[in-house]
C-alpha cells in the first residue's frame, strides 16, 4: 500500500492467487487480504488484474465445456467486477483455447465462447467456438 502511494500506480496484478493460498496455511485469511486489497485499490481507482487456477475446472467430458464451474469455496466472485475464463478443451485429436467472459459488472457482454491464441503480438480473439 505504501509503494502504492509512493510511486502513484494505476494497474497492479496479482500472479497469482493460487500462490497465495499455497504459501498461507488459511484460505480464509487470504480471502479478508484480498477482500482489503481489492477494496483499497478501488478507492484510488486503480485497476487489479489477477489470476486463479482453479484445478477443477479441468476435465470438462464432451458436449459440456465449462467442467466443474462451482462457485469455488473462497468466492472470489463476489469481489471483483470481472471474470474471464481461459481454458484448455481437448476436440478432434488437438487441444482448443477457449476464452469467455463469465461475468462482467454493469455490461451486457457477449456470453459466447472464443477460441483464441496468444501470438508475438499479443492476445488474439478468434471465432465464436463451435462443438
Amino acid at each position: 500500500m505504501d509503494i502504492v502511494n509512493e510511486k502513484n500506480i494505476k494497474r497492479v496484478v496479482i500472479d497469482s492467487i493460487s500462490s497465495l493460498i499455497s504459501a498461507t496455511i488459511d484460505k480464509f485469511e487470504v480471502r479478508e487480504f484480498l477482500i482489503n486489497l481489492v477494496g483499497f485499490f478501488k478507492t484510488k481507482e486503480i485497476t487489479c488484474l489477477a489470476n486463479y487456477l482453479m484445478s477443477e475446472n479441468f476435465g470438462a467430458s464432451r458436449g459440456q465445456l465449462l467442467g466443474n464451474l462451482s462457485s469455488n469455496e473462497m468466492r472470489l466472485r463476489s469481489i471483483v467486477d470481472g471474470v474471464i475464463l481461459l481454458r484448455y478443451v481437448e476436440r478432434e485429436q488437438s487441444v482448443r483455447k477457449l476464452c469467455n467472459i463469465l461475468k462482467m459488472r454493469g455490461s451486457d457482454h457477449n456470453k459466447s465462447i472464443f477460441e483464441y491464441e496468444i501470438k508475438k503480438e499479443g492476445f488474439v480473439l478468434g471465432d465464436k467456438f463451435m462443438i
